[in-house]
């Protein structure tokens, strides 16, 4: 193999020895013409470097690397500024307003909700997924009194056994009991609409501001229903929709006479029973996501562990 480096200097030796003897001016006996096999080699080597020369800065294209391409970055949403949610807020509150005594937004009669098969909204059946099929009680023992709901839900309604003798009444009610909307659908796009034209000429995130707070009020969201509740002569409604969805807590607490405080309270989902850490300790059961309570007079702040059917304290909450 020839190299690139010796056939350089080769003919750089021979273009100085040619350069000595012009300059010398000695003029050498002309010897016999040969046949051009040195200049046929010469050029053979300068064709064998260039192809080493360039074989060795342009590499073969499998020696090249292959870029791979660089995946875009995912661009997580950006929450609107204080100052744009307060001003989409307040045009929602203003679309509001102008738009609740319309034809659209006017309020339904009463009546007695109807017993209706509508499907258990997710915010509740998330938390209480045993509402969402029966077998339940029988809905004709409930005391309904006229009203704005839509109806009963037929898989909803339980007879409960809470523990410390209380005993709750529960069922869910599709749309509001008091106050509910004759049209919630024709409402929402009369506001939007409004909405729409107050924040005209604002800049992108005022108008998604907008439109979020009214898709956000209670009375025209889509999945709205109301978690009712009746323990004794005391009830409660909890509203609850995509944007308000069922929290454990408290849901209802009063007097058990005779200075004693009875609670009503949601468990969280995998809770199977509660130990009360009271000043003598009792446990009570978790029947359908619900557990009852009545303290004695003067008792102060109780600890209360929800535990799992194998015993894990799977939440620890507090009372008073």
């Amino acid at each position: 193999m020839i190299e690139t480096d010796d056939f350089l200097a080769d003919l750089e030796r021979y273009l100085h020895e040619a350069a000595q003897r012009r300059d010398e001016g000695v003029r050498r006996p002309r010897r016999p013409r040969r046949p051009r096999v040195a200049g046929l080699a010469l050029a053979a080597v300068a064709a064998v470097a260039a192809v080493v020369v360039l074989g060795r800065a342009a590499p073969s294209p499998d020696d090249r690397a292959v870029a791979s391409p660089t995946p875009a970055p995912l661009k997580t949403p950006v929450p609107p500024s204080a100052q744009v949610d307060a001003l989409g807020k307040s045009i929602a509150q203003r679309a509001a307003r102008e738009v609740d005594r319309s034809r659209a937004c006017r309020v339904a009669r009463d009546a007695v909700p109807p017993v209706v098969d509508t499907p258990l909204s997710r915010s509740i059946g998330n938390l209480l997924p045993w509402l969402a099929t029966g077998p339940g009680a029988d809905p004709r023992t409930l005391r309904l009194e006229p009203g704005t709901g839509r109806g009963v839900l037929r898989s909803s309604v339980r007879e409960l056994s809470l523990g410390s003798g209380l005993t709750a009444t529960v069922y869910v009610l599709d749309g509001l009991p008091v106050g509910g909307l004759a049209d919630p659908a024709a409402c929402l796009d009369a506001r939007l609409a409004v909405a729409a034209s107050l924040s005209a000429g604002r800049s992108a995130a005022v108008q998604r501001s907008a439109d979020g707070h009214v898709h956000g009020f209670r009375d025209t969201a889509p999945d709205l229903q109301t978690l009712m509740l009746q323990v004794g002569r005391a009830g409660v409604g909890l509203p609850v929709w995509s944007q308000h969805a069922l929290r454990p807590g408290v849901v209802l607490s009063g007097s058990a006479g005779e200075g004693r405080s009875e609670y009503v309270r949601l468990a969280g989902r995998r809770a199977t029973r509660v130990v009360v850490h009271a000043p003598k300790p009792f446990t009570v059961p978790v029947n359908q996501g619900f557990y009852g309570l009545v303290l004695a007079p003067g008792t102060g702040r109780v600890k209360l562990d929800e535990e799992a059917a194998d015993g894990t304290v799977v939440a620890t909450r507090w009372i008073r």
